[in-house]
């Protein structure tokens, strides 16, 4: 059973919260427990301090203990659990990175519904145990399923950018060439300045250099010189992973 763990003074908008992970867990039919609180209080001090990991969700503005202070508590013990968090504050972005609590995603609260579906989506996939990348973008540090990711190009000055399946992009401080070693062998190179994503693959015309992803997206991604060998690994990498 997946627990989630909702923190937050407004116990309106708890109900809200409460109400949209229900949509998603029936749609993803799977079994949970969702625990609510007003505040930072003894109940809650002793469910961080269990070893369960849990789905955080924590409202950044709270009396006595703030969402931030909450997930850096968190954090120094439990680094298996996922924390979102709500804010209708986003002067708060600097101080959650330099707290450094690796937060999946920070959502506002105003039209909170449609992007807290989808990271909660996201955050069940990663408590299973599926592949993702950690960053830090905008302030922030993230956790992003590969599976949300279409490539990763080479950007400036060793800055590399990572280009997902719904349309948003992170910059990521890191060179192309340490996120390759990373990301292999669901990464392959297809030119010196991009690595894709294999299982997003739908087709590759070789001979146009272009790669047609699942979502229906046809970038041209394939240099001259890896094309013969890009196509040849992709052949055998879906034959190995039916």
């Amino acid at each position: 059973m997946l627990p989630f763990v909702i923190c937050d003074d407004d116990k309106e908008f708890i109900e809200k919260v409460k109400f949209e992970i229900g949509k998603v867990m029936m749609q993803i039919d799977e079994e949970y427990k969702t625990y609510l609180f007003t505040e930072a209080n003894e109940n809650l001090v002793k469910m961080i301090k269990s070893d369960t990991p849990k789905i955080y969700i924590l409202d950044v503005q709270m009396p006595k203990i703030n969402g931030i202070e909450l997930a850096s508590r968190i954090r120094q013990q439990d680094y298996k659990s996922i924390i979102i968090m709500l804010t209708s504050y986003n002067d708060y972005k600097n101080d959650i990175f330099a707290k450094k609590v690796m937060a999946l995603d920070y959502i506002d609260k105003e039209g909170f519904e449609e992007p807290l579906k989808d990271t909660i989506k996201r955050a069940v996939e990663i408590m299973h145990g599926k592949k993702h990348i950690n960053i830090s973008y905008d302030g922030l540090l993230y956790n992003i399923p590969y599976e949300d990711i279409l490539y990763i190009k080479a950007g400036l000055n060793k800055m590399s950018i990572l280009v997902c399946t719904k349309g948003r992009v992170y910059k990521v401080n890191k060179p192309l060439y340490e996120i390759y070693e990373e990301t292999k062998p669901n990464f392959h190179r297809s030119h010196r300045s991009y690595i894709v994503n294999v299982d997003k693959i739908k087709t590759v015309d070789t001979p146009g250099r272009s790669i047609t992803f699942k979502n229906g997206v046809t970038e041209r991604l394939i240099s001259n010189r890896l094309a013969k060998e890009f196509t040849s690994y992709v052949k055998n990498y879906k034959v190995h992973n039916l």
